[in-house]
């Protein structure tokens, strides 16, 4: 039985300098689950191995009983679906079948669709896909298989009775690392999931979501021997690498026994001596200075907070954050005198917008000196699997809707429009000025990459270098906040049935498009990525 696992790329406008690409921890655990079990399984990442649409579609011609597609976000399905197209032409007979977020929450509309997937592997996937595979192999019946939806022969869509979360992730095989040779020989760095689910309940966040929904508890962590044991494994085989991604949404677990855990995990890692930099995800109540100096002694040197919002009643009443702006400055103070890197998740838009609050949201990334392009840029999906997503549809929360009905093939998000007016048109402004902006992240996490190649080589240059790329991208972020607060103070002004509108705007976007070719020369002039003579 051989089965290919699959993540194409992923074409969305993404944070390309805050989320740098990686391997994939899904098609990793599902490989050496797999191949635990005695099944060849092989991983096809169109991304990390650089193949094109073409050569992927060549790839999985090959002799596969099982082609499975992993999918966290709708812009990958329109991928797969025409992947899946070329192999039906080309009468490609393997079974095909999807997991991920996405796919489980739109099973349905999935298998609706004519001659395109066979089955739907729902919420955690190491053993549906192997009795899947099982079941296929001894022409078994596919309703027999716990956490399965798929299409009988006659066209009708079956779901099977949810398959219970694994309890104890430390009997799972450590993540196949097919793919991370090619992702360090890029300047990338390899992933730790040390635990899976999230104990909080965000209103626009899918993974608690995700994880409620079969029987078992919807947070789970590996002991901290079982952590350890794979770190000390992942550097004996891979030596190089200098950077390590902790892809836990909390790093720290609350309670008694959650702290006992992290302080013999930081300690473990002390020990273990790697010579990495680490970077984790941390809620701002959870941080203090006694937890710091333990993540500082580790090698913890980025940490991913989620500030969101400027203000309390939006954080609390809308994003059901259950936390304070208070508790988040706070936290980014102590990791700055730590020495400790910041870098604050935001949502500047959402549905019940004003202008009043996206001023208080400037003010409050500006006192906390910390502020990203994407976070200026950022805006509410309403995934209608979210508490929030529920809560619109069923008219709990009211909403502006858009004029016109959206023609996607399919509609994961609730679609709005910003009902306040005047912050609508400066959303829909700061999204067509930035564009403008799109190469000059691209080359930043390029450059990244690239320092991450030296540090192998030589570590106090590659210190040296990324300094200057600090000071860089802040400039660039600093640059990209006082365009933004430009834009707000004309709109805030304006009429919105005024003509000078316009041509602003035009006058606007060259002033950008001006600011982004100076820098992007600037960065392509900078002397450790110049290009040697040939």
């Amino acid at each position: 039985m051989r089965i290919q696992l699959v993540r194409l790329r992923d074409a969305r406008t993404n944070d390309v300098l805050h989320f740098p690409r990686v391997e994939s921890p899904a098609l990793g655990y599902l490989a050496g689950f797999l191949r635990s079990k005695g099944l060849e399984a092989e991983i096809i990442d169109e991304e990390v191995m650089g193949l094109k649409r073409k050569q992927t579609i060549e790839n999985l011609q090959c002799n596969s009983d099982i082609i499975a597609f992993t999918a966290i976000a709708k812009s990958q399905i329109y991928s797969i679906l025409e992947v899946i197209k070329e192999l039906k032409k080309k009468g490609n007979k393997a079974h095909i079948t999807i997991g991920g977020q996405f796919a489980t929450f739109l099973f349905r509309e999935l298998l609706s669709l004519e001659n395109k997937f066979d089955s739907v592997v729902l919420y955690e996937g190491e053993e549906t896909l192997f009795e899947l595979a099982n079941a296929l192999n001894n022409e078994f019946d596919l309703g027999s298989i716990k956490g399965l939806a798929f299409r009988t022969s006659n066209g009708q869509i079956k779901q099977n009775p949810l398959r219970p979360l694994i309890c104890n992730l430390d009997s799972l095989p450590f993540p196949a690392r097919d793919t991370l040779p090619r992702v360090i020989e890029n300047g990338g760095l390899p992933i730790i999931s040390s635990s899976r689910g999230c104990y909080n309940h965000c209103s626009y966040c899918s993974i608690s979501q995700f994880y409620s929904g079969p029987r078992g508890s919807a947070f789970r962590y590996r002991s901290a021997n079982n952590v350890l044991a794979e770190l000390k494994h992942l550097k004996e085989e891979f030596p190089e690498i200098r950077d390590i991604w902790f892809v836990d949404d909390n790093f720290v677990i609350p309670g008694k026994k959650g702290l006992e855990r992290t302080a013999k995990l930081c300690r473990g890692i002390k020990d273990l001596d790697l010579g990495v930099d680490i970077n984790i995800y941390l809620r701002a109540n959870q941080i203090n200075g006694r937890l710091l100096k333990l993540l500082d002694e580790c090698g913890v040197r980025s940490i991913f907070i989620g500030a969101e919002a400027g203000t309390n009643y939006t954080l609390q009443q809308i994003f059901k954050k259950n936390l304070s702006i208070e508790q988040t400055k706070r936290a980014i103070k102590l990791c700055s005198q730590k020495g400790i890197n910041v870098d604050p998740g935001f949502i500047m838009f959402h549905p019940w917008s004003t202008l009043k609050e996206i001023e208080s949201n400037i003010r409050f990334l500006e006192e906390i000196g910390q502020f990203t392009l994407y976070g200026v840029v950022s805006f509410l999906t309403a995934y209608k699997f979210t508490p929030i997503g529920k809560e619109m549809l069923s008219g709990e929360r009211t909403y502006k809707k858009p004029l016109f009905k959206s023609k996607e093939l399919i509609q994961d998000a609730v679609p709005y429009e910003i009902a306040d007016e005047k912050t609508e048109v400066l959303l829909c402004l700061t999204l067509k000025a930035f564009e403008e902006f799109h190469k000059l992240p691209e080359q930043f996490a390029k450059l990244k990459q690239e320092i991450r190649k030296i540090r192998s080589i030589n570590k106090e240059k590659a210190i040296a270098l990324d300094k200057e790329w600090t000071m860089r991208v802040n400039a660039m972020n600093r640059q990209g906040m006082s365009f933004f607060k430009e834009l707000f103070r004309f709109i805030k002004k304006a009429d919105l049935n005024d003509k000078s509108i316009k041509p602003f705007f035009g006058q606007f976007k060259s002033k950008i498009r001006s600011y982004v070719a100076k820098e992007s020369g600037e960065i392509e002039n900078l002397t450790f990525v110049k290009k040697k003579p040939e």
